[in-house]
């Protein structure tokens, strides 16, 4: 029983990431947030104008879209392959799997830092 409540909390989670990537980045492509609110990708510089805004935000959505997509059915496919083992190994996919999410998410972020400074400048 702790093992399948372990297994069903790293599962929402491992698979919430992305698909909360790809949520947003929709969100994001349907409806642009206005300036500087709560979500969006909010930086020195694309808080600058509009047209930064504008180019910062889309250029993160469709990076997430993209990602989003290819990562939430792997994800869900590698804890399947958790499923049913010991903690070790539950915690293993979990792991490896937050990891390569972060990874993704840190790439988005100076992808689009540096789309942002080679379109804008500095």
């Amino acid at each position: 029983m702790e093992n399948l409540l372990l297994w069903i909390i790293s599962a929402v989670i491992a698979i919430g990431v992305p698909a909360a990537m790809l949520t947003i980045g929709k969100k994001i492509m349907a409806e642009m947030p206005k300036i500087g609110t709560w979500y969006g990708y909010n930086s020195k510089l694309s808080l600058k104008n509009e047209e930064t805004w504008k180019f910062a935000n889309d250029t993160m959505a469709k990076l997430w879209i993209n990602i989003g997509e290819a990562m939430t059915p792997a994800a869900a496919i590698a804890m399947l392959f958790s499923f049913g083992k010991d903690k070790s190994t539950i915690w293993s996919y979990f792991y490896l799997l937050i990891l390569v999410e972060l990874v993704a998410l840190i790439y988005s972020k100076i992808s689009v830092k540096n789309s942002l400074k080679k379109e804008f400048g500095e």
